[in-house]
């Protein structure tokens, strides 16, 4: 049976982010405070922005301010890599292919 995941559920979640979170990052969440004058909200904050603490281009979005993540790369890299092997393959294939009719036409 799939547990019921109403408002306790996602209470308790924020709950064990925030104590976590506490635990883990209490100098960027002090620094936030400093800022916003407010540790609760402060605190709020930085869990609901997973830490974020301002949106310039260290902690902000990567694709924002450098376009296409390193992951990204990696992965049109290795695509581009396959693509090359296949068309190589067949290109061989069909070469071979085309030898192997010719002989059995001159038989």
């Amino acid at each position: 049976m799939i547990p019921k995941r109403g408002r306790a559920w996602r209470l308790a979640h924020e709950r064990r982010i925030k104590v976590r979170m506490e635990k883990h990052h209490l100098a960027d969440i002090w620094l936030k405070a400093l800022e916003e004058k407010d540790y609760d909200r402060a605190l709020g904050i930085m869990c609901s922005t997973h830490l974020a603490a301002c949106s310039c281009w260290v902690c902000g979005n990567t694709r924002k301010h450098w376009g296409v993540t390193f992951q990204e790369l990696k992965a049109n890299d290795s695509a581009r890599e396959q693509l090359e092997y296949s068309e190589n393959l067949s290109d061989d294939l069909i070469r071979e292919l085309d030898e192997w009719f010719s002989r059995e036409d001159d038989e």
